[in-house]
């Protein structure tokens, strides 16, 4: 599959790193200096995390071992943010390095901690890592469903940074292509398509593509030739036309020689796989090729075929043998179980917040009731204290009301932080204060007039009985 190079926020510590025109070796010696100081403390974690990413490309030993130390001196901090961080570029590094059991597990664990923190842009990222690492292992379902579940959160920045849903949609429609389901591949690629033709420039050439080549495999895999064609012959333009990054180009020779061979144009085929197999960088990619060019040979050279079809059989051993699948499985359903568990929970919250909501509605009904009665009457004279508690136990009963139908929704753009929660609290309760005062101002005022006109009305009786009276005296 293609690898979804997506590093959360906190992970792209990298971009600190000053410009190559600098030497490198004094700025990591500077790293090294500055950590012999002992301290238990954010910046610690970040020189750790540059100097893993210093040799992220040139010594694997050394990437872990500061990897590794970034981790114990986020968990000293004691800080969410950083430990979360620091458990998903270990990810990283063990899921590039193909343990990809290893990958899942400190996934799933800095899963947890964004859970909790309820910070779902971080989610969306592991998610989206979760999915690739599925579709490595072949298991294209739940490739598609975490890369969905990321889809769906990168889709409220769309508008602002679009590439995000750009690499998703190209995902999901390329395990949809895998799946030979093209009709669910199509509405993914036709959406990366057009939202980077949006932006008309600025997009990553590399995901354009890896699109172009997507809309050539549907329309491949729907058997309209003549409409495949010219996307693969973009796809191979806009990868050659990329210097600094043709990802993909392997894929789309691929796709080429798999269209040539469908319509029978054997020798071109094989020529598009032979410069496929000369640059690419998946193994993955390799093994489909093998297979064909096993196949393109099956009757001319026997032996040729033979051969192809040995290196594919070799290369599907190397890539799995290691991967120890039974654990991974055991991961996966740990994984789901926790996530059923959290639905679950999730679920009966919402049914004991409509449940709290609707009794809340019950009681400001009843004391709403009541308040209108009290005014409203013309033989009941009330006292003013009576009006103004049930005016504060209203107040308490809406505050509490607006507070469980907007908890939900304040949690998510505040990332459940308690400062913001209680400035969002605050703001609430700072407009129906005034509110509730003018409001208990009119009931109080209207009570008062109530009051008099029932003592007036009684005086009037009591007079006209007695100067009834007095005739008769």
């Amino acid at each position: 599959m293609k690898k979804i190079f997506i590093l959360s926020a906190i992970a792209c510590s990298s971009l600190l790193l000053p410009p190559l025109c600098i030497a490198q070796n004094k700025y990591v010696d500077s790293l090294k200096a500055d950590l012999k100081v002992s301290r238990a403390d954010t910046s610690t974690v970040i020189d750790y995390w540059l100097l893993s990413n210093y040799y992220f490309n040139k010594n694997s030993d050394s990437t872990l071992f500061y990897d590794n130390e970034a981790r114990e001196a986020a968990l000293k901090t004691k800080n969410d943010r950083y430990i979360s961080g620091t458990l998903y570029h270990l990810g990283d590094f063990y899921a590039n390095n193909v343990n990809f059991e290893k990958g899942l597990e400190l996934y799933f664990e800095a899963l947890k901690v964004w859970e909790r923190m309820h910070d779902t842009d971080n989610m969306a990222y592991a998610w989206g890592r979760i999915g690739s690492i599925y579709d490595d292992l072949e298991d294209l379902d739940l490739a598609i469903y975490y890369e969905k579940k990321a889809n769906t959160i990168d889709r409220k920045y769309i508008v602002k940074n679009p590439d995000w849903v750009i690499e998703m949609d190209n995902g999901i429609g390329y395990e949809y292509t895998l799946l030979n389901m093209p009709d669910s591949a199509l509405p993914y690629f036709e959406e990366s398509y057009n939202l980077i033709n949006k932006q008309h420039k600025g997009f990553d050439t590399s995901e354009y593509t890896l699109t172009l080549w997507g809309l050539g495999k549907v329309n491949y895999q729907l058997g309209n030739f003549s409409i495949a064609m010219p996307y693969y012959k973009k796809s191979i333009e806009c990868a050659g036309n990329n210097i600094v990054d043709d990802r993909f180009l392997d894929l789309a020779f691929s796709g080429m020689g798999e269209l040539l061979k469908a319509m029978g144009n054997k020798d071109s085929a094989v020529a598009y796989y032979l410069k496929a197999l000369k640059i690419e960088r998946d193994p993955k990619f390799k093994l489909t090729d093998y297979r064909n060019l096993a196949e393109l040979y099956q009757n001319s050279d026997e032996h040729l075929a033979f051969d192809y079809l040995m290196n594919e059989v070799k290369l599907r051993d190397s890539l799995y043998k290691a991967n120890n699948k039974r654990e991974v499985k055991n991961i996966t359903l740990n994984e789901q179980e926790r996530q059923n568990t959290i639905a679950e929970k999730q679920k009966q919250d919402s049914e004991q917040r409509k449940e709290n909501i609707q009794y809340a509605l019950i009681a400001l009904g009843l004391i709403l009731a009541i308040i209108l009665f009290l005014l409203l009457s013309r033989s009941i004279i009330a006292n003013e204290r009576i009006i103004k508690l049930l005016g504060v136990l209203s107040l308490l009963i809406v505050f509490e009301f607006l507070n469980l139908v907007l908890h939900p929704f304040l949690q998510r753009i505040t990332n459940n932080t308690p400062l913001l929660m209680l400035l969002a609290l605050v703001s609430i309760a700072a407009i129906l204060v005034p509110l509730h005062h003018r409001i208990e101002k009119w009931a109080t005022t209207r009570l008062v007039e109530k009051n008099k006109q029932i003592r007036l009305a009684s005086a009037k009786k009591t007079i006209e009985k007695l100067e009834h009276k007095k005739p008769e005296t």
